[in-house]
């Protein structure tokens, strides 16, 4: 059961930190595509678009990154917290659908539960 909960915390930390890039590169991105127009109400409309939804992307997938990172240490909390994002990744059919499920499998396994609780 280890080697299934190393590739659930780096499975976890490659998507998380795919999804703190990407919402990084979304306010970054429209912000300057904003700035390209050369109109203000557009790069505005733009600007605010781009730094919602990349704050909101960032803010879903830090805690996948931060959980991966605590499961490799061996705490608890990481597992909790990696039982939510795995159970909300599961509405991304169908990649998040089968690394959701496999996560999830994973965790609530009472070997896991053991490996994390020391």
């Amino acid at each position: 059961m280890h080697t299934h909960v190393k590739i659930v915390a780096f499975g976890n930390m490659i998507i998380g930190a795919l999804g703190v890039l990407g919402g990084v590169l979304l306010m970054l991105g429209l912000g300057l595509f904003g700035v390209a127009t050369g109109e203000v109400a557009s790069g505005l409309v733009l600007g605010t678009v781009g730094v919602i939804g990349g704050l909101f992307m960032v803010l879903l997938a830090l805690p996948q990154l931060v959980a991966g990172f605590g499961l490799l240490a061996g705490k608890n909390w990481a597992r909790y917290v990696l039982m939510v994002t795995s159970a909300i990744s599961l509405l991304g059919f169908p990649i998040g659908t089968l690394l959701g499920g496999y996560a999830l499998w994973v965790l609530t396994n009472s070997e896991t539960k053991l490996i994390t609780s020391g």
